[in-house]
């Protein structure tokens, strides 16, 4: 069988990913063979390997294919020919592709019309609305209605800055169930300056360091405190580390959530990114970032051209 799922809106598209990867571990009495690989590094012929393993040795697996149109043209071509015959596989295959995707693509076409699939676009007002209404009962928040209304108008269908925002706005009401105000929204939810470390760190995984200059050049412009950004990429590239090492200590996901020292919803939504480097890498960039940190403080360069020049030089080492 194969799902197929693109579109904008990653965290939806992530957790849908999430419920699959559950749920095939829940129908198989816990085994998760899983396999997990990038679009831009995988060839046609390792994907041939990973699904013909003789089932003496794999009886069930799940195939997760991440960006699938930045495979080459060969591959997309293989691919196409053989669609129908992975979809009749006992093996279950996920292509998924995040942000834009060309509709017109053959590959594209060809699964839209033969397997389930399904498009994550970015959520209209009403939509982020109940998406809120959904995501705040996670963390037993009820929101009041121009609380709901202020909040999905601030977030602009930035669904990943909505999952934070109710985070921290739980860890400052407390435990138990509260009804969050409009004046709660407001003081807790100051989007004038924000940053989506997630959306940049995607971008320079994506080979896109357009996208993420501009993401940090436009929340410097605004006002955004230098810092404050370094604060955020060290705690997130520090959080990736985390859930890397355990990854590579053989955890599974559910052993995972129990270890980490931060909020384990987040291990779900981290997962994907965290494959996508390895150890090294992770502590190379950190390493990159605190060079960063100690060249701004010590005068040595502004802040605007040295995290400039720790954007481009991520995007080139990833």
């Amino acid at each position: 069988m194969i799902y197929f799922f693109y579109g904008p809106d990653s965290y939806r598209l992530l957790q849908k990913l999430k419920e699959i990867k559950e749920r095939y571990q829940k129908v198989h009495g816990g085994s998760m063979n899983l396999v997990e690989r990038e679009g831009p590094e995988i060839s046609f012929s390792s994907f041939q390997d990973i699904y013909r393993q003789p089932s003496m040795f794999i009886e069930r697996q799940l195939v997760i294919l991440k960006n699938l149109f930045q495979t080459s043209d060969e591959f997309q071509h293989q691919l196409s020919s053989v669609i129908e015959q992975l979809d009749q596989s006992a093996t279950l295959f996920v292509f998924y592709q995040l942000g834009k995707v060309e509709k017109k693509n053959p590959l594209f076409r060809k699964l839209k019309k033969q397997v389930k699939n399904e498009e994550f676009s970015s959520l209209r007002l009403p939509q982020a609305e109940s998406w809120l209404d959904r995501e705040a009962e996670c963390y037993g928040l009820i929101l009041q209605s121009e609380a709901r209304s202020r909040l999905a108008g601030l977030l602009k269908g930035n669904l990943w800055l909505g999952h934070l925002t109710l985070e921290k706005i739980a860890a400052h009401l407390g435990e138990g169930e509260k009804e969050v105000s409009v004046e709660e929204v407001e003081k807790l939810a100051d989007f004038s300056t924000s940053v989506n470390v997630f959306q940049i760190t995607n971008a320079l995984q994506r080979k896109d360091p357009s996208e993420a200059l501009a993401a940090v050049n436009g929340y410097l412009d605004q006002g955004g405190r230098p810092e404050f950004l370094i604060g955020q990429f060290n705690s997130f590239l520090a959080r990736l580390l985390y859930i890397r090492s355990l990854l590579d200590e053989g955890k599974q996901g559910w052993q995972i959530r129990q270890e980490v020292p931060f909020n384990p919803n987040q291990v779900y939504y981290l997962t994907n990114l965290a494959y996508s480097f390895s150890v090294e890498k992770l502590k190379e960039k950190i390493r990159d970032l605190l060079q960063t940190d100690l060249r701004i403080k010590t005068g040595q360069q502004l802040p605007r051209p040295a995290l400039n020049d720790f954007l481009l030089k991520f995007s080139q080492i990833y």
